[in-house]
């Protein structure tokens, strides 16, 4: 499932990157993508805080900064390095960085918003069903639950979900499998 959402997301970039076929002008594209979306993330971010009551905004800004943890550990220089991937190793990262901060966004509008949190897990909902056709959908979700062999990861999970049951009461499956997909 990860490789088809990175499929999706170099595909998605890639139409982006529009007639680039420079490494510089990729790179380029790259950086004011990820530029964007960090913005939509702060935008996200600074509405939250407008809407939260202060001791969820608390709890809101430790899950922030567990994420932002997990976000370095899963682009670092260490796993996009100029060794193993070449030249493209600083557009692999900047792609890297865009789609955890994408995945980031959507879990910010799911917390601030009802309508957009059922229409993400539906989806998710969706594809996963298509593609465990004949799958014990409720085993996928403990399997999931359990395989979390990051603790950084877990701890944003566990602290992420928490907070949605809180605010909105969010079933807590539905939130662990909408993070382990966005992932």
């Amino acid at each position: 499932m990860k490789k088809i959402l990175y499929i999706l997301s170099v595909f998605i970039y890639n139409a982006n990157a529009g007639e680039c076929v420079a490494t510089q002008c990729i790179m380029a594209k790259a950086i004011e993508n990820q530029h964007n979306e960090d913005g939509q993330l702060n935008k996200n971010y600074a509405e939250l805080k407008l809407h939260l009551k202060s001791d969820d905004f608390s709890v809101l800004k430790a899950v922030q900064k567990k994420w932002i943890k997990l976000r370095d550990l899963v682009c670092s220089d260490e796993i996009y390095n100029k060794e193993d991937l070449g030249n493209e190793a600083s557009i692999e990262k900047q792609l890297c960085l865009y789609n955890q901060t994408k995945a980031r966004n959507i879990e910010l509008e799911a917390l601030a918003n009802d309508a957009a949190r059922e229409n993400v897990n539906f989806v998710i909902q969706s594809v996963l069903s298509k593609a465990l056709t004949g799958a014990d959908y409720e085993r996928k979700i403990k399997e999931l639950k359990s395989n979390n062999n990051s603790v950084l990861f877990n701890d944003y999970v566990v602290s992420s979900c928490g907070l949605s049951k809180k605010v909105n009461n969010e079933d807590e499956d539905e939130c662990v499998l909408r993070l382990n997909i966005l992932r």
